[in-house]
């Protein structure tokens, strides 16, 4: 019964089964078999020594089953994916709710949870292609965030709920979201003895920047770019996910790193000083002019010395 509800689940809900798949597993999908002739009429039947050949040359049922071994074999290989691909059969209740929630609001591809040969544990990851505005303008995420379920799902609601209409008051609409890394299995911060980070568990990305359709692309933790722009979004980050760190923190001075980490009690850390716009250098003044005339000292020839 297990088998069933997750090839169900699999099938039924992110109907796109086959890109999970190893590519030469999908390339080995078998096509279907062709449509058997019209039933012979009786008028035509074969005659007895006829049928009698006909049964003879007819393979056993030994032939029969080594010819459909192959198929099992594949079918056994296709359950092995659909199990790496899966989350627990506990999980399954809440990833069908996720998985329908999130294909509302953006396009995506599941992707083989993450578990062998690795300290990391993440299941039910996506990969978030595309988010859907209300308006049905499409933004894309470059390169495309793995990401689990939930997680892609507040990333989603926020570009949706808040870059999009703050993006637009900067004269042209949200078209990208650019330079991102999400699923990377690492202690916090590459400190070698840290703890896991939420980036191993699919539950955290970073970003960089916003594109418009304009073709303008603002670096979030650029000061040159409107500080109430950057302020708002730093507002909206804080009130959806449960860590936000950006400039302030030594570790990400040039991005925005956000989470849904769980903590007791709901506890939040939101660390992303919104500086002010630097101001321009002062140039170096030179030196003063050389006096016309100079020590008797200076006038003398010097030696090299090697």
């Amino acid at each position: 019964m297990q088998r069933e509800v997750q090839q169900e689940l699999y099938r039924e809900l992110h109907r796109t089964w086959p890109l999970a798949m190893e590519p030469q597993l999908a390339a080995q999908v078998p096509e279907p078999a062709p449509p058997l002739p019209p039933k012979r009429p009786a008028d035509l039947a074969v005659s007895a020594p006829a049928e009698k050949h006909a049964r003879a040359s007819q393979p056993d049922a030994k032939i029969r089953t080594a010819a459909l071994a192959p198929d099992r074999e594949f079918n056994k290989r296709i359950q092995g994916e659909l199990q790496r691909v899966l989350p627990s059969p506990e999980a399954v209740p809440e990833a069908l709710a996720c998985a329908e929630r999130l294909a509302v609001i953006a396009r995506y591809r599941p992707v083989p949870r993450r578990t062998a040969n690795t300290p990391c544990t993440a299941v039910d990851l996506v990969q978030l292609d595309r988010v859907l505005m209300p308006d049905g303008r499409i933004v894309t995420l470059t390169p495309a965030p793995t990401l689990q379920c939930g997680m892609a799902e507040a990333l989603g609601e926020w570009i949706r709920g808040e870059v999009g209409p703050a993006a637009a008051e900067l004269g042209a609409p949200l078209v990208a979201i650019t330079d991102n890394d999400s699923y990377d299995c690492r202690p916090r911060n590459n400190v070698k003895g840290a703890k896991l980070s939420e980036h191993g568990k699919g539950n955290a990305i970073d970003l960089t920047a916003v594109k418009l359709g304009n073709g303008r692309v603002l670096n979030l933790t650029d000061k040159r770019v409107a500080k109430p722009f950057r302020e708002r979004m730093r507002a909206a980050a804080c009130s959806r996910f449960s860590t936000v760190l950006g400039p302030g923190d030594p570790y990400h001075a040039e991005h925005i790193h956000l989470d849904l980490a769980e903590r007791t009690n709901g506890y939040k850390i939101c660390q992303w000083d919104v500086l002010e716009p630097g101001r321009a250098v002062a140039e170096v003044p030179l030196p003063p002019h050389r006096p016309a005339t100079i020590t008797q000292n200076e006038q003398k020839p010097r030696s090299r010395r090697f």
